[in-house]
């Protein structure tokens, strides 16, 4: 197979440098901020809005198309507050370090660059939208299947519904803490600071078991428990996704459906 050869990147940190304090301006008292913004004027370019192309923009009066460029606006900005507070956090956790001693000379300037242009952003909201959007705490989907290798899959999911039901939550907690602890860790997340909640869903039942190969008779599908259970009792009919014997929300409508029509007359 061919390779390219990927040449290092290089910083000229001199260079950077030295456009830093050449090009150095005082934004706190070089802008004169004007009262407010035309209100006939959108807030940003209308294409960008989550909308834009839509029908539902078009089902917008005009006033309405203006809040939202408004409110847009704002929460952009907002992120990017956010965004440039945690990355300033995390350089000046390295300036100086005996790693980054190379650099550090830069990183004052970075420092400097950003935190303004922090405040731009941070300005703009509050003086014109009144307010700024919190940062959104980060949701993280955790999965756990439990198994008992050498098993088959239905004795599998027996040994694993028993574990659920035996496991404490404080368990769950632990381990969910122990393990982000040492993903993350290293980049400076702190399981005891930055966790704002924990949520467990234990479901050790709920999903109808689907057939298969490796581990199922190989009869046809007539003759499938899943089959023969659903087959109609009098004026009873059954209807679920077990009856189809797939764990999915398409399944449980097909046997519903299923269901109804064989209903006695």
């Amino acid at each position: 197979m061919a390779t390219s050869q990927v040449e290092p990147v290089v910083l000229e940190l001199d260079r950077l440098e030295q456009l830093a304090e050449s090009g150095y301006y005082n934004p706190y008292t070089l802008f004169d901020w004007p009262e407010a913004i035309e209100p006939d004027l959108p807030w940003m370019s209308e294409s960008l809005t989550t909308l834009a192309g839509t029908e539902m923009w078009d089902e917008l009066t005009r006033e309405q198309q203006i809040a939202l460029t408004k409110y847009e606006t704002i929460n952009f900005f907002s992120l990017n507050v956010h965004g440039i507070r945690e990355l300033m956090s995390e350089v000046v956790l390295r300036i100086h370090d005996r790693t980054y001693a190379g650099v550090s000379e830069f990183l004052h300037h970075f420092i400097g660059e950003e935190n303004e242009h922090m405040w731009f952003f941070a300005q703009f909201c509050l003086r014109y939208g009144g307010k700024m959007y919190p940062a959104q705490p980060t949701l993280i989907r955790m999965q756990r299947t439990p198994c008992q290798a050498g098993l088959s899959e239905y004795d599998q999911n027996r040994a694993g519904r028993a574990e659920l039901l035996a496991t404490p939550f404080a368990v769950f907690e632990r381990n969910i803490r122990e393990q982000l602890a040492r993903i993350l860790g290293p980049g400076g997340f702190d399981p005891a600071r930055d966790i704002e909640g924990i949520m467990v869903n234990r479901w050790p039942h709920g999903y109808a078991p689907e057939y298969n190969p490796l581990f199922d008779p190989d009869v046809p599908p007539e003759q499938r428990a899943h089959v023969i259970a659903r087959a109609p009792f009098g004026n009873i009919t059954i209807a679920n996704s077990d009856a189809g014997g797939e764990a999915y929300t398409d399944c449980a409508i097909d046997q519903a459906h299923r269901a109804v029509m064989e209903l006695p007359a």
